[in-house]
């Protein structure tokens, strides 16, 4: 037969658990299983009749005892035995455990007696009030309570106890108010002198003299004028020899250079290098060295690091040529070259005969002036007009050396002259001659024997009379402050 199911347990009354486990409903039981079917049972256990089997009444069990910690809080009451008095909560096991050195304990003080708290009429009993709130106990003076008046204003007002404010502050007790100064005598006195100073009437001959000075003070400046314009003026229209023919060394071993290299059709490159501001000066010293290199019937070759330097050449050209139309075909003017000193390098190294004509737009090589001229180093002789010491400089350093043979004159104005003094340094072999400013420009034309050297003498001469007419001037000023200067 087989084994009877197992009876199911009852749930525990509703009064022997918690609310809480209340709303926790039991996991269904599993369903018992159906008992085989006849079929699959044999023939002799098939005739038997199974014997019902009585069910046996369930047993309630009881609840099992509730936790200790339900009971300490209260959640489950023990069925049975009285209610106990709750344990008080104390240190954890293991903090018993560690004991304190032996020195601690020696030096450790007894703990002291707390006071023991009285109950008051109202049933309640104070608690251990802390040192800290003992402190803040209202003092006593003779045996009462002395509270300290509260605070009549700001932030802490109504407040008792407060900190009083230091004595630092305080403004010490012998200390009277600053009585105010007024000026002192000293003062007082410069004041007074000031106001005299000021308020004195300008003494007459004093505003006199000034008087004076101003009614004569406008026919003065123009008579100076008058006397500087005439001084430049009349000397250019009346040659009037005032000084003779000055002495240039200079200027003499440029024209001898020219004499000896400047062969008839022989190329020279003259490079201008001057602009606009400085040509009324320089147009007059490239005038007679053009006119000299023309006469010897040289071929020009014009070249420029500045942009404004083929203008000015073409400028001068137009002045020289007035005497000898025949000249401009032997002329070429290569424009400009930019970058200084390097496009004086490239100067001096590229080819020339790549280069357009800014005259006739023809390629330089086509045209009959550049025949046999490649470079520089085909020509025979170089001539630099510069206004600039830099512009000299750097043409006479470059053509030392790339062509330390190559003959180099220069066309500068008075103010690059004292550079070019260690350059025309006979040793030094890197100028050959120069011509500077107006005064060397007249030396070197009196020697080309032609009818211009006219217009150069009259303009030396106006210079020259314009300088001493300036420093006499500057005497009699002079003079005049000594004699009849500001007195008293």
């Amino acid at each position: 037969e087989p084994a009877p199911a197992p009876a199911e347990e009852a749930p525990p009354a509703a009064a022997d658990q918690p609310d809480w486990l209340g709303g926790l409903e039991p996991a269904p039981a599993p369903a018992e299983e159906a008992p085989p079917a006849a079929a699959d049972l044999p023939d002799w256990l098939g005739e038997a009749e199974p014997t019902p089997t009585p069910t046996p009444t369930p047993t309630p069990t009881p609840a099992p005892p509730a936790a200790d910690w339900l009971v300490d809080v209260g959640a489950v009451a023990p069925d049975a035995g009285p209610p106990t008095a709750p344990v008080e909560a104390g240190p954890p096991a293991w903090l018993s455990e560690i004991q304190p050195p032996a020195e601690m304990e020696a030096a450790a003080p007894p703990p002291a007696e707390p006071e023991l708290a009285l109950p008051t009429a109202d049933g309640l009993e104070p608690a251990d009030i802390p040192d800290w709130v003992k402190a803040m106990k209202p003092r006593v003076a003779g045996g009462e309570a002395v509270e300290e008046p509260p605070e009549a204003a700001g932030l802490l007002e109504g407040l008792r106890g407060t900190l009083s404010p230091s004595g630092i502050v305080d403004m010490p007790a012998g200390v009277g108010q600053a009585v105010s100064m007024g000026p002192t005598a000293a003062t007082r006195a410069r004041a007074e002198l000031l106001q005299e100073l000021l308020g004195r009437p300008v003494v007459p001959a004093q505003a006199a003299r000034e008087e004076r000075v101003k009614r004569l003070g406008w026919p003065i400046r123009v008579t100076v004028a008058l006397v500087l314009i005439l001084s430049i003026v009349v000397p250019g229209f009346f040659p009037i020899p005032f000084f003779g023919l000055p002495s240039a060394p200079a200027a003499d071993r440029f024209f001898t250079t020219v004499e000896q290299v400047g062969t008839p059709g022989s190329p020279v490159l003259v490079a201008f290098e001057y602009g606009l501001l400085e040509a009324e000066e320089m147009d007059q010293v490239a005038g007679p060295i053009l006119q000299h290199l023309l006469d010897r019937d040289a071929r020009l070759i014009f070249v420029s690091t500045r942009p404004e330097g083929p203008l000015v050449a073409e400028a001068v050209l137009e002045d020289v040529l007035q005497d000898i139309p025949e000249a401009d075909s032997s002329i070429v003017n290569l424009g400009y070259q930019p970058g200084q000193t390097a496009a004086v390098y490239d100067w001096l190294l590229a080819s020339l005969g790549g280069r357009i004509d800014m005259r006739s737009g023809q390629v330089a090589s086509q045209m009959d002036v550049m025949e046999g001229v490649d470079t520089v180093a085909d020509v025979g002789m170089i001539v630099v007009l510069a206004a600039q010491s830099d512009d000299l400089q750097a043409w006479i350093e470059q053509v030392s050396t790339q062509y330390p043979d190559k003959a180099l004159v220069a066309g500068v104005s008075a103010r690059v002259e004292p550079l070019m003094i260690p350059y025309l340094d006979p040793q030094a072999g890197q100028l050959e001659g120069a011509v500077v400013g107006l005064v060397g420009a007249a030396v070197y034309q009196s020697k080309l024997e032609i009818d211009r050297d006219v217009i150069l003498f009259a303009n030396l001469n106006a210079l020259g009379a314009a300088q001493l007419v300036v420093v006499g001037l500057l005497f009699l000023g002079a003079i005049v402050s000594l004699l009849g200067g500001r007195r008293g």
